[in-house]
C-alpha cells in the first residue's frame, strides 16, 4: 500500500534545542500507520547521541504527543560519531488524517552538536499492523 514520507528539515550547522524548526508542523493529509523514523546528518554529534522526539498534534498543531509517550528510551538516534539513524517502535502509530507532526530535539551531542538535521517519517496509508 502507499506511503507518505513526511520530512522536517533543520538547516542549522550546529543544533540547539530550542532549534526554530520545531516549530515547523507538517500536515498529515490521510490517516496512516507510522513505519519508520529515520535521521539523518551531514556532521556527526559526538560525545553523546542527536536524540530527536516525533509528536502527534491536533489539527491546530497546538496539543502535541510523543509517539513515544510511554517508552522515552525509543526515541529515534543518531548514535555518537554516526551520520544516520532510525527507529520502527513506536507507542503511538496510528496518526489522524488531519492532524499534524513536530519534532522535538531532545539532545544533540555533548563534544560537537550534530547538524544540519532531517528528520523522515514514513506512514503507510491507513491502519496497518506491522
Amino acid at each position: 500500500s502507499l506511503i507518505r514520507n513526511y520530512a522536517i528539515f533543520c538547516g542549522s550547522n550546529t543544533l540547539t534545542t530550542t532549534q526554530v524548526c520545531e516549530n515547523a508542523r507538517p500536515y498529515v493529509f490521510d490517516a496512516c500507520t507510522v513505519m519508520e523514523v529515520r535521521l539523518a546528518v551531514n556532521t556527526a554529534p559526538t560525545g553523546s547521541a542527536l536524540i530527536v522526539d516525533v509528536n502527534e498534534c491536533d489539527t491546530n498543531g497546538t496539543a502535541c504527543t510523543s509517539i513515544w509517550n510511554t517508552t522515552q528510551a525509543n526515541r529515534v538516534q543518531i548514535a555518537a560519531s554516526a551520520t544516520a539513524g532510525s527507529q520502527t517502535t513506536f507507542d503511538t502509530r496510528y496518526i489522524e488524517a488531519g492532524n499534524r507532526f513536530s519534532i522535538d530535539i531532545d539532545q544533540i551531542g555533548s563534544s560537537t552538536a550534530g547538524g544540519p538535521l532531517t528528520v523522515n517519517i514514513a506512514c503507510r496509508l491507513g491502519t496497518v499492523t506491522p
